[in-house]
């Protein structure tokens, strides 16, 4: 029953994930895409506002810092 009142508020919300930095945040990235999709969310298609917005990147590369700090603002 929980588990459908969460979708039911989730249900037709878009999300999108950034993602800098390393092959450990690419794997990590599927996996929070995953947990959204399988709790009703949707990814959002190229163009479209997505409702949810995650930026995920490592700070261990001078570049992926930049270009995270670049894509927030």
């Amino acid at each position: 029953m929980a588990t459908e009142n969460r979708q039911q508020k989730t249900e037709n919300r878009l999300f999108r994930i950034l993602t800098f930095g390393c092959k450990v945040n690419q794997c990590d990235t599927m996996g929070l895409a995953q947990a959204l999709i399988a709790q009703g969310w949707q990814e959002a298609p190229q163009g479209t506002a997505p409702d949810l917005l995650l930026v995920n990147t490592c700070t261990v590369t001078a570049r992926a810092d930049q270009q995270a700090r670049q894509a927030i603002r």
